[in-house]
């Protein structure tokens, strides 16, 4: 099977994605259109980078999709894909650590562990989305977790999920951004507060949730109940009643996500356990 590294953005190079809702729903997009041929992605600020398997004519007819249904997400028209082929195994996994490290390359000062649109999240099990599972393994079967790892400049232990004590000393507000981004949802999830909001304004501020959305706040529930948080707390958060809050833990478990939410709280712990001048630095010499 050939492998392709397809690159996508707009004539001008500007911003795709100004705000984390709208690259999350642009990893949304890609994963809808892609998922049974991608086998890795990062969706960096000015430009979009996907590797996928099959024929030239498959993965031509992939990348005209994926623009189409990045369009709305991007707020821009993007150019015809830039498509090369993979050559080998050894080319394989050079590919694969410069997608992971596309944010540091870039200089966009965030950690790219932690990056919305990197496909690390999903390859260390903090993200899960619908009917998606990468295909790197089946593309290289010799790659493991702790490559990954390094290529982010994290220490390579496996990690080791958050436990019921830990998600009550992150307490709510940090819970429901763990399973915003567990689910690759924005900041939709969260209410805006109601002193905030006109009499005939939605409590769903932007149009990119779905079901998504809706898993999250099960997800969030769910686990707030099994670690003994408070409903009235995280109905605060999510802009939904006390009582809703208890029926949705109580009948909306989801193994997987929360999994993934105790992984992300995981990785943004080790994170934030890094000496912060020898990440500068790190960025710098990129």
């Amino acid at each position: 099977m050939e492998h392709w590294h397809c690159m996508l953005s707009n004539e001008e190079r500007t911003t795709l994605f100004p705000d984390e809702a709208r690259m999350r729903a642009g990893v949304r997009a890609v994963v809808r259109v892609t998922a049974e041929e991608l086998v890795a992605f990062n969706l960096v600020d000015s430009h979009i980078h996907l590797v996928l398997h099959g024929t030239r004519e498959r993965v031509g007819r992939l990348m005209q999709a994926a623009g189409l249904a990045l369009c709305v997400p991007a707020c821009a028209r993007l150019s015809a894909a830039r498509i090369k082929p993979v050559n080998g195994r050894g080319h394989m996994e050079k590919l694969i650590g410069y997608v992971l490290a596309q944010d540091w390359h870039h200089g966009t000062y965030r950690h790219p562990a932690l990056a919305s649109g990197s496909f690390f999240q999903d390859l260390v099990g903090a993200r899960v989305m619908d009917g998606f599972r990468l295909r790197l393994v089946n593309v290289l079967p010799r790659y493991r977790v702790r490559q990954a790892f390094q290529s982010v400049s994290l220490p390579p232990e496996p990690l080791e999920p958050a436990d019921d004590e830990r998600i009550r000393q992150v307490g709510p507000a940090r819970l429901v951004e763990a399973a915003a981004a567990a689910c690759c949802v924005g900041s939709e999830l969260r209410a805006r507060p109601s002193s905030e909001r006109r009499k005939s304004e939605s409590r769903r501020p932007h149009p990119f949730c779905t079901r998504a959305e809706k898993r999250a706040r099960r997800c969030v529930s769910s686990l707030a109940r099994k670690a003994g948080l408070q409903s009235a707390d995280i109905g605060d958060l999510l802009g939904r009643s006390p009582r809703a809050i208890r029926h949705l833990a109580i009948n909306g478990e989801d193994e997987a996500a929360e999994r993934a939410t105790r992984f992300r709280i995981a990785l943004e712990d080790r994170v934030s356990a890094l000496p912060r001048v020898g990440a500068e630095s790190q960025v710098a010499s990129m």
